[in-house]
């Protein structure tokens, strides 16, 4: 029998939903794998990743802008996915961060991200940011 030594729940930051969405970004192949190699997991992400998402779309063309907002309504849908909601004590909480690591280059979406992770107990972000220095684990499947 084998071992999955892959962890089941993974956060998904915006870096990945941006890669698999559109088709020219560089990191648009290793998005795919990543994704085809976590099928079955449960993705958590959270309401501020996906309105960075949105954002980063917004001047894109229609194309792009209605193919983001229908993967968005996909992935509210999708039983794989937990969405965590933005509240004003999370965003209260991120900010905290946010303020306490100036050092860092956390966007406050990083910081809601950071902490969502350490709440559910999930290592392992998908995404290529630097999450790596709040002693998170960068998923990768090789």
């Amino acid at each position: 029998m084998a071992v999955n030594a892959s962890p089941e729940r993974y956060f998904a930051d915006t870096w990945f939903w941006i890669a698999l969405i559109n088709q020219r970004d560089d990191a648009h192949d290793r998005a795919k794998a990543i994704n085809t190699s976590i099928r079955n997991s449960t993705i958590v992400t959270s309401e501020m990743v996906l309105t960075e998402l949105l954002n980063s779309f917004a001047r894109k063309g229609r194309l792009l802008r209605d193919s983001c907002a229908e993967h968005a309504r996909r992935l509210q849908r999708n039983s794989y996915v937990r969405i965590v909601p933005q509240s004003t004590e999370c965003f209260t909480h991120a900010l905290e961060l946010y303020r306490a690591r100036s050092d860092k280059n956390w966007s406050l979406t990083d910081c809601s991200s950071i902490l969502i992770m350490r709440a559910h107990k999930i290592t392992h972000a998908l995404t290529n940011d630097h999450f790596a220095q709040a002693g998170l684990t960068l998923f990768d499947p090789g």
